[in-house]
């Protein structure tokens, strides 16, 4: 209870002004579907309960092999990373598999790996043609390969795990083979830096990398369900702030039309009717034809809905790895209120983060940030007190 109080004293002042609208998505234009991106994937059994005995008994040392703690140092000092990477190496004794992020199924240490893990370095990386097939339909998509390296850090044994498609109308079509055989010819050029214990080099089996196939504008285009008449009424109810002629509108809209909840929970959201919007919003999220960058506007409303209700149960649907700054912002404020210093940490770096490469500025939320992280200091090091 005590570190709920800490900070919601300084992240309220900093929520109760205009926090929001230096969310590029907090009053959003019209949103056009896109293809769906994903950050994060379920791997097959294959190397799931992957678990080699090197990870368990060796120090692993490689050129190729390294801390992520360079990305770490303008938001933190020297003392608190190597608390994160103290808690990250008491973590892999219980979690051994995680020294790969793709192969981690504990959420927290998955957290830590992203902070502070080892990560393997390629040294050549080829990228794969993109099937002339594909390029006409308008096909993206991704394919998720597992290898082996060898002691002389050469890709064998390429398998596919799995893949996904996703149309030019949106249709989602799981393990399609249209980048397969690309995907698999690019895997076997890759080469990384070589794996030693003690000096000795050592094979690694089962690597997962992932190749994503993304076509360049395909973010702007409008499906084909929606003729440009519609979007440009939405466009103007939504520039002048119109919120029940908005509704109204949007009701009216028949057939295949998943989008109109959206705009139905955005007029209802403006109009403060927060229980309703959020039943909307949870309808848009329920389909898998509505891209992931209108779910992604979609869940920081809902993230916002829940601050101001003081509700934080269900932040996980919520808290992805592909969102706005707003929304990786409200995902650290969730586990802190649930005493998560780990998750809390994990989002504002990333919130941190995005905003520098989007040069966003936002000096407020920055500090708010900072400020928020340096409060868990003694509670991480009380985390790692009863792990030893």
């Amino acid at each position: 209870m005590g570190k709920v109080i800490k900070f919601l004293i300084l992240a309220t002042f900093f929520l109760s002004g205009d926090a929001f609208s230096q969310s590029k998505i907090s009053n959003p234009p019209t949103p056009p579907p896109q293809a769906p991106q994903y950050d994060e994937y379920n791997s097959d059994n294959r190397f799931n309960d992957f678990r080699s005995d090197w990870y368990r008994t060796a120090q692993i040392k490689s050129e190729g092999i390294k801390y992520n703690e360079e990305g770490l140092k303008p938001y933190l000092d020297d003392n608190y990373i190597n608390l994160l990477k103290d808690l990250y190496e008491k973590k892999l004794e219980r979690f051994p598999e995680c020294v790969q992020i793709d192969l981690c199924t504990d959420i927290r240490t998955k957290r830590l790996n992203y902070l502070v893990g080892k990560t393997y370095s390629p040294r050549y990386k080829e990228s794969p043609v993109y099937p002339m097939r594909a390029l006409e339909s308008g096909t993206q998509g991704y394919v998720i390969v597992a290898f082996d390296i060898n002691k002389k850090g050469a890709a064998e044994n390429v398998y596919k795990v799995e893949s996904s498609c996703t149309l030019a109308n949106g249709q989602i079509q799981k393990n399609c083979e249209v980048f397969d055989k690309a995907t698999i010819k690019a895997a076997k050029k890759v080469k990384y830096y070589p794996a030693t214990i003690n000096g000795e080099p050592v094979e690694v089996t089962n690597v997962p990398h992932k190749y994503t196939f993304e076509l360049e504008g395909q973010e702007n285009q409008v499906v084909v369900d929606y003729p440009k008449r519609i979007l440009r009424k939405i466009e103007q109810f939504t520039n002048k702030k119109q919120w029940i002629l908005l509704e109204d509108y949007a009701r009216d809209l028949h057939g295949r039309y998943e989008l109109k909840y959206y705009w139905i929970a955005e007029a209802q959201f403006h109009k403060q009717n927060f229980d309703d919007a959020k039943i909307n919003y949870k309808r848009l999220l329920s389909f898998d034809s509505v891209a992931d960058k209108v779910k992604g506007s979609a869940r920081e409303r809902l993230l916002q809905i829940n601050y101001s209700e003081n509700n934080f149960d269900e932040r996980d649907g919520y808290c992805t790895t592909s969102a706005s700054y707003i929304q990786h912002y409200l995902c650290g404020i969730n586990y802190l209120t649930i005493g998560d210093s780990v998750s809390g940490v994990y989002f504002f770096i990333r919130s941190l983060r995005q905003m520098k490469s989007t040069k966003t500025k936002n000096g407020n939320l920055q500090t708010t940030m900072l400020d928020l992280m340096e409060m868990q200091r003694d509670y991480l090091f009380e985390d790692l007190s009863k792990l030893n």
